[in-house]
Order: C-alpha cells, then sequence, then structure tokens
C-alpha cells in the first residue's frame, strides 16, 4: 500500500507545492532548504522551482539537514 500523496504529472514544482506535498514543512522552509543547498533546484529569472525528482527523492529520503 502506498501512502505517499498522488503528485501531479508535471516536471516543476513551486516552493509553496513542495511544502503542500511534505505535509510537515512550510514554503519558507523550502526556500531555506534551497538557499542553503541541501535540495535541488533551478532558477528561471526570479522564479525557484524543485524538479519533480528533487520533491519524490525527499518524500521518499527525506533531507539531509546536516
Amino acid at each position: 500500500m502506498n501512502d505517499m500523496p498522488e503528485i501531479p504529472n508535471k516536471r516543476f514544482f513551486r516552493p509553496d507545492e513542495v511544502a503542500r506535498y511534505l505535509e510537515y514543512v512550510s514554503k519558507r522552509m523550502v526556500y531555506r532548504w534551497c538557499q542553503e543547498e541541501k535540495i535541488r533546484f533551478i532558477r528561471y529569472g526570479r522564479r525557484t522551482v524543485i524538479p519533480r525528482e528533487e520533491l519524490l527523492r525527499i518524500m521518499k529520503e527525506g533531507v539531509n539537514l546536516e
């Protein structure tokens, strides 16, 4: 049985979307992880997006906070 939420089939997610799927973190925390390079992200001008593969990895393995 799979307890992961259903993730839409798209390539990139905004930090607020990532926070919503992770449920236990805020949008601000996702931005902080990006700033500290704890998760993979891409900048398009001022926009920050997280690749689908990274979201799935975080959901499976968590974030290395060290």
